[in-house]
């Protein structure tokens, strides 16, 4: 019987500069050296060396790929998903935490560079910035992993991000709502605009991209497709609404198509209100009322607090905003009321201890 050759894989023992002690795995593979960095901890180095040797007994080729600091983020950037804003945040939270340590590589990242990078940011950003930029640097790392970039993530799910202050979301009363609907006059477009912003709880994105073919008059609902979550998502139009929108695609000039349907020239229902317009028109309507620091995004965490009071559960305010998991949108939408609604709770003990 033939044996098979053990793996030639060693831990080499060092000392860095400042006379830390550090092991390094190294293991022959394909008639070249390869090796992985485990810091000072040894059993972490004597694990690693147990789990290669297995590893090269089975076949299972797990070198990393070695690539630059500059084409690993241009890598991620190219293949990130999102809003142009959230693109430009993440690339600067790599390039900041790239010029901080100058690393050759994503496989060069440890746990310290992080610890210090964290700690680096402190005093100079907010909780909330301190977290979103670690949750970038840890999702940059873990995708980086897959692409075989890194051995392992040295961000793991455990990690002790900043305490924030829980606010409670911005709120739209009703009588705002109807001052602002009546400032817009007789301005169709934007009376519709914030009147489905009002009652179907979509981003503002997604009323603004919203297109004449994904509107279905007759079911009184409209069909979004290229949404935040990833999923299709249909959205129910109240009767007003639906009347808004009649009104709107009655005027439209129409072009007569296949079958003799005639369908709008332009496809999206507000193409009157491009960017630009959209923002110079909100900065007007909200002066008018008398809350210059009112932004369009409100509307949406006002109608998931809203039917949270509605003793509606957070699952189908979670399903009506289109979040993909319900603790987001109780975390996030539903806070109004949480107060008021502990005190009946209490009011409630209170009641049962004087009656017993």
């Amino acid at each position: 019987m033939m044996l098979m050759e053990k793996p030639k894989v060693h831990i080499v023992k060092r000392k860095n500069p400042s006379g830390r002690v550090c092991y390094t795995v190294r293991w022959l593979q394909d008639g070249k050296y390869h090796g992985r960095a485990c810091g000072s901890d040894k059993e972490s180095a004597m694990e690693l060396r147990r789990q290669k040797i297995k590893a090269l007994r089975e076949g299972i080729d797990d070198v990393v790929r070695f690539v630059s600091w500059d084409d690993f983020v241009a890598e991620h950037l190219r293949k990130l998903r999102g809003s142009s804003r959230h693109t430009r945040n993440v690339q600067f939270t790599l390039t900041e935490f790239g010029e901080m340590f100058k690393p050759k590589g994503p496989q060069i990242a440890t746990f310290r560079m992080v610890e210090d990078y964290h700690a680096a940011l402190r005093g100079v950003n907010s909780a909330r910035t301190i977290n979103r930029k670690i949750r970038e640097l840890h999702r940059a790392f873990r995708l980086a992993v897959k692409r075989r970039n890194m051995v392992r993530n040295p961000i793991d799910d455990e990690y002790p991000f900043e305490p924030e202050d829980e606010l409670d979301p911005a709120q739209v009363c009703d009588d705002t709502k109807q001052r602002l609907l009546k400032a817009c006059g007789d301005d169709a477009y934007w009376r519709a605009f914030l009147y489905l912003l009002m009652t179907t709880g979509c981003r503002v994105s997604e009323i603004h991209k919203l297109s004449w073919g994904r509107v279905d008059f007759g079911g009184e609902f409209f069909k979004l497709v290229k949404t935040k979550s990833r999923r299709v998502r249909l959205t129910p139009i109240v009767a007003d609404a639906v009347a808004m929108l009649h009104e709107l695609f009655d005027a439209e000039p129409k072009k007569v198509g296949d079958g003799g349907i005639e369908t709008p020239v332009r496809d999206l229902v507000f193409h009157p209100l491009q960017w630009k317009q959209l923002y110079d028109g909100w900065t007007k309507l909200r002066n008018a009322v008398g809350m210059p620091g009112l932004q369009m995004k409100d509307f949406r965490p006002t109608a998931g607090s809203d039917a949270g009071d509605m003793e509606v559960s957070s699952v189908n305010v979670s399903d009506f905003l289109g979040h993909s998991d319900p603790r987001v949108t109780y975390k996030h939408y539903i806070r109004k009321g949480k107060l008021d609604a502990n005190r009946r709770i209490a009011e409630s003990l209170a009641a049962r201890l004087k009656s017993a």
